[in-house]
């Protein structure tokens, strides 16, 4: 199942301009040859919410997918191949921040069902604003000054996908290079 275990959607992953983009979601290795097969449920939950949300339903045969569309399941689809494909759009439906659960559920005709592990991710459309006034006030850093910077949220520091970009202007001040021993 993909995606994997931890995926993350912020802002820049979720938007390209203001076009929102997708999560993409694969399912694979089950086995449809079991002749109770009915149908795999894609599900989704916000963590720690007792419901479950259904995604996409795919069902092994036309006569239950028929039933199901002609009842007014618009969510529904045949299963050809051996990968599914779902293209969640977070964004597009408002789907509040948070931590985020998946699943797929096959269900039989003989009243069994097998769950997958569930998946966890995060979602955070929200990106932090700088709180407050950054230091130095005046906006001259001069020798000893530390740049200080406070934010709406905790911002998250991972060594290999953070970065900090800093527009440094010079103040057209002369600047004194003076030594004394």
């Amino acid at each position: 199942m993909a995606p994997t275990n931890n995926w993350l959607l912020n802002k820049n992953s979720a938007f390209e301009g203001t076009t929102t983009k997708p999560v993409n979601i694969k399912l694979g290795d089950y086995n449809t040859s079991f002749a109770s097969f009915q149908k795999i449920n894609l599900e989704y939950r916000l963590k720690g919410t007792p419901n479950w949300t259904g995604l996409r339903t795919y069902y092994k045969n036309q006569a239950d997918y028929t039933t199901a569309f002609n009842g007014g399941d618009q969510n529904v689809e045949l299963i050809v191949g051996d990968q599914l494909n779902y293209a969640w759009d977070i964004a597009a439906l408002g789907l509040p921040n948070g931590t985020y659960e998946l699943r797929a559920r096959t269900s039989c005709y003989n009243q069994t069902a097998y769950e997958s592990d569930i998946i966890e991710g995060s979602v955070d459309l929200t990106a932090p604003v700088v709180f407050g006034t950054p230091t130095p006030k005046n906006g001259i850093l001069s020798l000893g000054d530390d740049i200080t910077l406070r934010f709406n949220e905790p911002v998250k520091t991972n060594g290999t996908v953070t970065k900090f970009e800093f527009l440094v202007q010079k103040n057209q001040l002369q600047l004194l290079h003076s030594v004394s021993l």
